[in-house]
């Protein structure tokens, strides 16, 4: 199995565009006044993330850290 970086998951990126919106309104900043277009953002989010969760291949790897190697082998 080829694993990927979580960055490259449409999932995730489905998952954290369909969070957006529900977040933004929350706080008061919307993309318009009836609430359509937040909607169709979260739609479209979760539909990204079910295409990626349907077409997963692998599972995924947390991106590198920058900090120096702490690993018990160095």
């Amino acid at each position: 199995m080829d694993s990927k970086s979580i960055l490259t998951s449409k999932t995730i990126w489905g998952l954290l565009i369909a969070v957006v919106a529900p977040l933004l309104a929350k706080h008061g900043i919307s993309i318009d006044a009836g609430g359509f277009a937040d909607d169709l953002v979260q739609v479209v989010g979760l539909l990204i993330a079910l295409w990626g969760r349907v077409t997963a291949r692998g599972p995924l790897v947390q991106p590198a850290s920058q900090g120096p190697d702490v690993s018990p082998h160095s």
